[in-house]
């Protein structure tokens, strides 16, 4: 079994660091933000739309509101393609 502050270090020098926010907001970047999430839009949707068969039907009785928000984010999100987010959601319940 491997030393936990070793294994600490080696996440450390693997993170990742993504920023959106360096660029300048004007109409140039926003147009290119919305060609790349398009794109990935675009991507995804075939999976997507044969993921919606995955899903049980569901009927609620005295749905809450915030329980019926979580649903639907959590079906949301599979059929995205997140997966972990979506078990996470789903386990809270």
């Amino acid at each position: 079994m491997g030393d936990k502050h070793q294994d600490i270090e080696n996440f450390i020098e693997e993170v990742l660091y993504i920023d959106y926010h360096s660029e300048s907001r004007n109409d140039q970047v926003r147009e290119e933000i919305r060609q790349y999430l398009h794109h990935r839009f675009e991507e995804k949707l075939p999976e997507a739309v044969e993921r919606i068969w995955d899903l049980p039907n569901l009927v609620l009785k005295k749905p809450s509101e915030i329980y019926t928000e979580l649903l639907i984010e959590a079906f949301d999100l599979y059929l995205d393609g997140y997966f972990y987010s979506c078990v996470a959601m789903w386990y809270r319940w």
